[in-house]
């Protein structure tokens, strides 16, 4: 394998059950063994799961290899470990792909670096909630990203960001173009369905909700029932031709539990 490029795509569905095999290790062949034939390769490639971490690679693997976390249509789909000639510059690499209705690629949006955490809010901050790309998450590059762009998580870990300072929606959606979407946040009230169900009567007091919709991190709240909970105490009306379409974020914020009314996303244009 010294003179050749390999690209391995080891099994990772039980052929008897159907069921996809998590663990790396039970991947045929394991990842031991993928990990050693990429490595004897003049360049090798192993396509992974997305769940895959730098740790689950032995220590003698690790410098050598960098990672790609690849993102289709807002859903990680695989990852990718490579060596030798096919090893990037950068450690982690986080690549975003939007297909058409047929399946086409219509854009491919790439970024590398060497991840790391990303600043925790340590004061006010703006009234918009920053979504990441899964695999710019995964990858860890959010981090970077969040520094580039003055962003800050409001706790650690949890995976969303806000900006330091009043910039709108409109503008930071300009700024982080497709690696992120950007919300307005109306209001942020106690984490409970009949304090959320209020708040969501008074934001859009006049206006038909068509749907709404509940997002949480780290399954702070089961998000199903909520959304179910709530669209019944609002009287979601999902036939209405002007109605408007409201977002709500359950998330632990330090020990507290917060819940926070949110418009829908900006449309990344460009």
């Amino acid at each position: 394998l010294h003179e050749v490029v390999a690209h391995i795509d080891p099994a990772r569905r039980d052929e008897s059950s159907g069921r996809r095999r998590i663990d790396p290790a039970l991947h045929e062949p394991p990842l031991e063994v993928c990990i050693a034939l990429a490595r004897s390769a003049l360049g090798g490639a192993v396509k992974l799961g997305p769940g895959i971490d730098r740790a689950d690679l032995a220590e003698s693997d690790r410098d050598a290899a960098s990672i790609e976390w690849i993102c289709e249509d807002g859903r990680l789909v695989q990852a990718v470990v490579s060596f030798g000639r096919c090893r990037e510059h950068a450690p982690n690499r986080a690549t975003s792909i939007e297909r058409g209705p047929d399946g086409r690629a219509l854009a491919v949006h790439t970024t590398s670096g060497t991840p790391c955490p990303p600043p925790v809010a340590d004061g006010p901050t703006g009234a918009v909630l920053v979504a990441l790309d899964p695999a710019l998450e995964r990858s860890g590059l959010h981090g970077p990203f969040a520094i580039e762009h003055d962003l800050v998580e409001p706790a650690r870990g949890l995976g969303l960001l806000v900006p330091r300072d009043r910039r709108s929606a409109i503008e930071l959606a300009a700024d982080v173009g497709p690696w992120a979407s950007c919300r307005t946040i109306r209001c942020e009230v106690r984490a409970d369905e009949r304090s959320v169900a209020d708040a969501l009567r008074s934001e859009f007091a006049g206006r038909p909700l068509r749907e709404v919709r509940v997002r949480t991190r780290a399954a702070a709240v089961d998000a199903d029932r909520w959304t179910i909970d709530l669209a019944r105490r609002v009287g979601v009306e999902p036939s209405a031709t002007n109605g408007v379409v409201a977002e709500v974020y359950v998330l632990r914020i330090g020990d507290r539990l917060r819940a926070f009314v949110v418009d829908e996303a900006v449309p990344v244009r460009g």
